[in-house]
């Protein structure tokens, strides 16, 4: 997926370690397809969804995020090292 480094956390907590500061850009972009996640620090996208969530809502949300993720990495092509 792109930008995703890596993902932790306990329970329904979920924290997605992105690979450049641009956590603010994915919660917009997140915000405007309806979702609500949070960008504690510039690299880091917390998730925090209720107990009672269902695989309709988890597909749901994995195909709008996947698209908001795509949305940034587009406007912040890959640097050739």
């Amino acid at each position: 997926m792109p930008l995703v480094s890596g993902t932790r956390g306990a329970g329904l907590l979920i924290g997605i370690t992105l690979t450049a500061p641009v956590a603010a850009e994915v919660r917009d972009a997140a915000q405007r397809r309806g979702l609500i996640v949070n960008a504690p620090t510039a690299d880091v996208i917390r998730l925090a969804p209720a107990y009672t969530i269902g695989d309709a809502e988890v597909d749901e949300f994995t195909t709008l995020f996947a698209a908001s993720l795509a949305e940034v990495a587009a406007t912040h092509p890959k640097e050739d090292a």
